[in-house]
């Protein structure tokens, strides 16, 4: 099962030659295996005039933009 999934994550990937296709789709794949609700890819640090990271997030959650992912800490509930 597990060699299925890389497979098939490995084959979205390959699909497109665009990075930033490429990190959102990785971030997707990613969050839909591990059963997250958000997912965060990230090469190296943002740099001025970047693309940013590849993201993810189901239906109906509200993007974290300018989050970083040590602010999100199991339990926490934002509200």
């Amino acid at each position: 099962e597990r060699e299925r999934l890389i497979g098939d994550i490995t084959a979205k990937i390959r699909a497109s030659t665009d990075v930033q296709d490429i990190l959102e789709t990785t971030a997707e794949e990613l969050g839909r295996v591990l059963g997250t609700s958000r997912a965060l890819v990230r090469l190296a640090p943002p740099r001025p005039g970047s693309a940013g990271p590849g993201r993810a997030a189901q239906k109906g959650v509200p993007p974290a933009v300018g989050q970083q992912p040590e602010d999100e800490e199991p339990g926490h509930e934002e509200g």
